[in-house]
């Protein structure tokens, strides 16, 4: 696989050399000189911070620190673009990281000072906008910045050492490199979507049991609402419901029974459920329930007044002086009769029953 990659990236390389041969001219001529100088000038500033003792020369001839470093910055930069996707799925983020990461690995200074640049202004844009965010924003940044520096410590002397010919000098080719890091970029991104993916499938089954236990609660609620709400409420103006739970219960028996046997995974049973809501609502609870059967009270008052004036229920305007010719007890008694037609109605309550 590897070897397949890195015949790629040389077919890559070649096919892009004529505009390279165009380019590589201008920038040695206009751009690398300004370079140079303000490289020497920067490294001349900084030369009284670089210094290593004796031991740490060793270890480097070694070549065992320098590596271990360049696993350290890959591994953190590949952490922190994979964050990034999580937290705000920034393309640019995620793959100016993982391009730094490369060059990094490949062992270039100039990556370590576009690392800790980058660093700062990632963990700004993902932490900087909250307060309470002010304290782990400045470790984080002080230790990003501070393993950056050291690791820029450690590669400046291994090119030291290599152009002083005491340690073994790496062949780079920036053009194929460049190429490289573009290529092991796009791998990655394509990783991180994945893993995006992945999780996000992982977050929705919550949402999708949150989705679950909503509609069962507004069916249980409607169910418990008619079987004992209803019954709950006549009882309080003298009258027990005879037919009314009966027939809804068998009108709407599928849905009922799969509500039970859910609610009964909870521990809990439509009367419990009805208990709990008693609780929770309170009064208004019973004046919703005293409103449903009121209303088929006052249908029933227009419909005898018209009956006795000989006239059409809709010519009856209705008067708070006709309310003595049916008690609510007795609106109970008309509620309980009417079963058969009130559950048969196309309520948007019992139309979301049904379907349930």
């Amino acid at each position: 696989m590897i070897k397949k990659l890195s015949a790629f990236i040389d077919w890559v390389s070649t096919a892009v050399s004529p505009f390279m041969a165009k380019v590589v001219p201008f920038y040695k001529k206009n751009i690398l000189p300004r370079q140079k100088r303000f490289s020497s000038a920067f490294m001349l500033k900084i030369a009284p911070f670089l210094k290593l003792a004796p031991s740490d020369k060793k270890k480097i001839l070694e070549q065992n620190l320098v590596g271990k470093l360049r696993a350290a910055s890959i591994a953190f930069c590949l952490i922190l673009a994979l964050y990034s996707v999580g937290i705000s799925f920034s393309a640019g983020a995620v793959f100016i990281s993982v391009f730094v990461s490369y060059l990094m690995f490949r062992g270039y200074r100039a990556a370590y000072v576009m690392g800790a640049v980058f660093v700062m202004l990632d963990v700004f844009c993902l932490l900087g906008y909250a307060e309470s965010n002010g304290l782990l924003l400045f470790l984080w940044l002080v230790l990003a910045l501070v393993a950056f520096a050291f690791a820029f410590k450690y590669e400046n002397a291994r090119i030291s050492l290599e152009n002083g010919f005491e340690l073994k000098r790496s062949q780079y080719s920036l053009q194929r490199d460049v190429i490289a890091a573009f290529i092991y970029s796009a791998i990655l991104w394509i990783v991180a979507f994945i893993l995006l993916v992945i999780t996000s499938l992982g977050m929705n089954a919550p949402q999708s049991s949150a989705e679950d236990r909503e509609a069962l609660n507004a069916a249980a609620g409607i169910a418990a609402r008619h079987i004992y709400g209803y019954t709950d409420y006549c009882k309080s103006q003298g009258y027990e419901l005879k037919r009314y739970p009966e027939v809804f219960a068998k009108k709407f028996e599928p849905s009922i029974i799969k509500i039970q046997a859910q609610l009964a995974e909870q521990d809990s049973t439509l009367a419990i459920f009805y208990e709990n809501a008693k609780l929770a609502f309170g009064k208004r609870l019973f004046d919703s329930l005293a409103a449903d059967i009121d209303e088929v009270r006052k249908q029933a008052i227009i419909e005898a007044v018209a009956l006795k004036n000989n006239v059409s229920a809709s010519q009856v305007v209705w008067s708070d002086d006709y309310n003595k010719e049916i008690s609510p007890e007795e609106g109970c008694v008309i509620f309980d009769e009417m079963a058969s037609s009130i559950v048969s109605s196309s309520s948007a309550d019992l139309q979301k029953l049904k379907n349930y």
